[in-house]
Order: structure tokens, then C-alpha cells, then sequence
């Protein structure tokens, strides 16, 4: 009796995880005979890519880092329909087209590596702001605590002075 495999879970398709993405590489569009099947399989794929990257967006959008409101990055929305467009009105050979889509792929990872740079910082930013504010508190305590190291010293350096008086009222007789 055969043990079955392991389930296929599919993987999300995520803007980090974009270099495990082959849908427009060459091998998937040789699989497609016509311009028309061609087309509609961009379409379809980078439409996908284009919500993989609103999702994104709005995720770190969400976060309360106050600078990640300010990311207005997506060239994604630009590029496809470029892309669409280019699709529909240059030579329609099945090669001209692949290549068309292809480099068209190459954009789409630069844009990622973009906008994952641009999230980067702001995470980033995010993050030595957090440790500014850490490093100021645990600065206040220290100044309270050497404040109060200090105190301490005085009270120890006027007993000290007690104790020096103290000695001079003393007279030794030989």
C-alpha cells in the first residue's frame, strides 16, 4: 500500500516571495500557441501581480508607522496597463509578444525590489525612532539614578567630615 505524499498547500504569492514567481517566464508562455491565449494569460497574471501588490501597500499602510501612510509607490497599476496596451496594438507574432511580456517581467521585479526597498526604510525609520525613545527613557532613569548616586556620595562625604572632627579631639600622650 502506497503512503500518500504530503499535501500541496498553494503558496501565497507575496511581493518578498516575488522571486519564486514564474507565470510570465518563458517556459509558462511557450505553453500558449495563440496571440489571443497569449494575452488573456498576461492579462490574468498581471492582474494577479497587481493585487499582490495593492495587498501589500495597504498592509504596510495599515501599520501604524506614521511614515508608511506616505507611500504612494506603484508604478504596477502604470505598468499593466502599458503592458495591455502595448499587447493589443504591436506585432501580433506569438515571439514578439513573449518578448514583449518578458521584459515587461523584468520591470515588474525592479518594481518590487523598489517598493520593498521603500518599505524597508520606512520599517526602518520606524524602528530607530522606537529606539530613540527607548534610549531617552532608559536615559531619564540613568540621570534619576545618578542623580541619586550623587546624593548619596554627599551624605557619605559629610559623615566622612564627622569622622575627621572627631579624630582631632582626640589627643595621644606619650
Amino acid at each position: 500500500m502506497a503512503t500518500p505524499g504530503p499535501s500541496k498547500i498553494p503558496e501565497t504569492l507575496t511581493v518578498r516571495g516575488l522571486y519564486k514567481y514564474h507565470g510570465l517566464g518563458r517556459k509558462k508562455l511557450e505553453k500558449y500557441h495563440s496571440p489571443g491565449s497569449l494575452r488573456r494569460y498576461a492579462e490574468a497574471e498581471l492582474q494577479k501581480l497587481q493585487s499582490v501588490f495593492d495587498e501589500e501597500i495597504a498592509k504596510i499602510k495599515s501599520s501604524d508607522i506614521p511614515l508608511a501612510q506616505e507611500i504612494t509607490f506603484s508604478n504596477i497599476d502604470e505598468l499593466v496597463e502599458e503592458v495591455m496596451g502595448r499587447l493589443e496594438t504591436e506585432k501580433q507574432t506569438l515571439t514578439h509578444l513573449r518578448g514583449v511580456i518578458m521584459s515587461c517581467s523584468r520591470t515588474i521585479f525592479q518594481i518590487a525590489e523598489d517598493l520593498l526597498e521603500e518599505i524597508g526604510y520606512v520599517t526602518a525609520s520606524q524602528q530607530e525612532e522606537e529606539d530613540d525613545e527607548e534610549e531617552k527613557e532608559e536615559g531619564d532613569v540613568k540621570d534619576e539614578e545618578m542623580d541619586e548616586d550623587e546624593e548619596g556620595k554627599e551624605e557619605d562625604e559629610d559623615e566622612d567630615e564627622d569622622e575627621y572632627e572627631d579624630e582631632d579631639d582626640i589627643i595621644l600622650v606619650d
